[in-house]
């Protein structure tokens, strides 16, 4: 949750660069958060604000780039199909389809991708037993106020 919304500031963005897809991102703060999510680097343009130059996944902290983290939250122009498509067609039998790989061959063709530090917001890990029950209480809570 976040105030603007994490939409609003993904929106706001992809605006202010005329277009390029844009991923949602948080701060790291502790060392097994390194493990749970893609990583990103690029050019910063401003405090919270970067062009992407690299997205690698569960990198771990000696493998991370940055302390820029993915949280799963995307805007994305119509390009990425092309690229989930042809990360699909690469994958072997019983791999998972990433969607760091497309996003990373999507900067790799020159297509301008952003990564923006939410402002104002929490996030919780869904993954996560115990995060997961606080987005649970956190959607209740916000919906009653």
């Amino acid at each position: 949750m976040a105030n603007p919304s994490r939409t609003k500031q993904l929106i706001e963005v992809f605006q202010q660069r005329d277009g390029g897809s844009v991923l949602a991102c948080k701060r790291v703060r502790e060392p097994e958060e390194y493990e749970r999510y893609g990583i990103v680097a690029g050019e910063s343009l401003s405090d919270q604000l970067l062009k992407v130059s690299q997205i690698v996944e569960k990198p771990g902290i000696i493998g991370a780039p940055s302390d820029l983290a993915s949280v799963s939250g995307y805007l994305f122009t119509p390009d990425i199909f092309k690229f989930v498509e042809q990360a699909a067609r690469r994958l072997e039998p019983g791999q998972e389809l990433m969607i760091q790989t497309a996003i990373q061959a999507m900067i790799d063709n020159k297509l301008p991708v952003y990564a923006v530090e939410i402002k104002n917001g929490t996030y919780h890990d869904t993954g996560n037993k115990l995060d997961y029950l606080k987005t649970v209480v956190d959607s209740l809570y916000s919906t009653r106020s």
